[in-house]
C-alpha cells in the first residue's frame, strides 16, 4: 500500500480499546508496512463554533479605540494584540475575516496618528484590510489608504467534493482554477455545512498557488467518522471525506481486534486479526545512550566465532566422522585395520 500513514478510528458504538486490542492493531499495521495513528476521540454532533469569541474581539477594538483617543500607545497595541491573536486561533468563525479587517484598520490608524508614525504601512494595512473585508467608507478621524489594493489572478487548488464548500473570505468560490483577488490577506474555508478547516493565507504575487486541503485529514472530521457503524462482516459509513482510513473494532478476545481499509465512503470487508502479544513484535526501542558495548561481550562473540568456525571446519574434514572397515592387501596375507 502506498499510503504510509493512515487515520485509525475505533467503532464508536463499541466498547474502548484495551491495550491487547492496541498492540494488535500495529501488529497488524506492521505487517503491511504501514503507520496508522489513532485520532482524538470522536464527538457525536457538529463541531461548535463558539461565537462570543467575536464578542471578546470586538470589545478589545473597543478598548483599542478608546487608548487611540487617549493617545495611549501601550494600550492599544496590548488590545489589538489580544483582538488579532484571538482572530487568528478562531479562523473559523463566519465572520472572522470581517473581523481581522477591523484590526488591520486599527492597526493602520494608530500607525497613521501615534507615535512614531509610519504613513506608508498604515496605508499598506488599510489595504490589507480592504484585501480580506472589502472597501467600506472611513470613519470619523480614520485615516484611508488613498488607493484600493492592486489585483492579480491565483490558481486556487484542492479537488472538488460533494457536499464540500470552500469560501474565499466569506464568499463560495465557484471551484478550483484561477481566481481574480486583491493582494493581501485572505480567509480560505473548506466546510461541510460547519467549517472543517480554516486558514489564513497572504497573497504576495500573482499567479500564487493557494492549495485547499479538501479531502486530506483535515476535512476528515471525527464526525464523519462517528457515523460509521458495524453491519454484519462491513461497515457502512456515509459522507466520509478522508482519502484512507482504518475502521477497527474489538473482537471477543482481548489480542484479537477486527480492521477493515476504507476510502472514503467505500471500506472492505472487516477481518479479524489475532495479536501474538509478544514482546518481540513491540516496536523498536531505542538503545540507551552512554552506554558502551562491554569488552567482554566482544571477546565472548569472538570466541564462539573461533569455535564455531573451527567444529566446521573438523566436519568438513571428516575427521569426526567415521570410517568403514576395508580390507588391506599386504605381502604375506590381508591385514585387515
Amino acid at each position: 500500500m502506498d499510503a504510509v500513514d493512515l487515520p485509525v478510528v475505533w467503532d464508536p458504538a463499541g466498547p474502548s480499546p484495551s491495550d491487547e486490542a492496541t498492540r494488535a492493531l500495529h501488529e497488524w499495521a506492521r505487517s503491511r508496512g504501514i503507520r496508522v495513528r489513532e485520532r482524538d476521540e470522536v464527538r457525536a454532533g457538529p463541531p461548535e463554533v463558539d461565537l462570543g469569541v467575536a464578542e471578546r474581539v470586538e470589545a478589545d477594538l473597543g478598548r483599542a479605540r478608546e487608548a487611540l483617543v487617549a493617545e495611549d500607545v501601550d494600550a492599544v497595541e496590548r488590545a489589538l494584540a489580544r483582538a488579532e491573536a484571538t482572530v487568528r486561533r478562531h479562523a473559523e468563525l463566519p465572520q472572522a475575516h470581517w473581523l481581522m479587517g477591523e484590526v488591520l484598520r486599527m492597526w493602520a490608524q494608530r500607525h497613521a496618528r501615534l507615535q512614531p508614525r509610519q504613513v506608508a504601512l498604515a496605508r499598506r494595512l488599510w489595504q490589507d484590510a480592504e484585501a480580506i473585508a472589502g472597501p467600506r467608507t472611513p470613519g470619523l478621524g480614520e485615516v484611508p489608504a488613498p488607493t484600493a489594493p492592486p489585483r492579480v489572478t491565483i490558481d486556487l487548488r484542492y479537488a472538488p467534493m460533494r457536499g464540500v464548500d470552500v469560501l474565499l473570505d466569506g464568499r463560495a468560490v465557484d471551484g478550483p482554477g484561477p481566481v481574480e483577488v486583491a493582494l493581501g490577506p485572505h480567509l480560505v474555508v473548506a466546510a461541510r455545512g460547519e467549517p472543517a478547516w480554516a486558514s489564513f493565507v497572504h497573497v504576495e504575487t500573482a499567479g500564487q498557488v493557494v492549495s485547499v486541503p479538501v479531502g486530506a485529514d483535515s476535512v476528515c472530521s471525527n464526525e464523519d467518522l462517528a457515523r460509521a457503524r458495524v453491519e454484519g462482516d462491513r461497515v457502512e459509513a456515509a459522507a466520509v471525506a478522508c482519502g484512507s482510513w482504518v475502521f477497527a473494532t474489538r473482537a471477543r478476545e482481548a489480542s484479537s481486534i477486527r480492521i477493515a481499509l476504507c476510502e472514503r465512503s467505500s471500506c472492505g470487508p472487516l477481518l479479524e486479526w489475532r495479536g501474538r502479544g509478544h514482546p518481540a513484535l513491540a516496536a523498536p526501542q531505542d538503545l540507551p545512550r552512554g552506554k558502551a558495548w562491554p569488552a567482554w561481550a566482544t571477546w565472548t562473540l569472538i570466541g564462539i566465532g573461533v569455535a564455531t568456525a573451527g567444529a566446521v571446519t573438523l566436519v568438513g574434514s571428516g575427521v569426526l566422522e567415521s570410517r568403514p572397515t576395508e580390507p588391506r592387501f599386504v605381502s604375506g596375507g590381508a591385514d585387515v585395520r
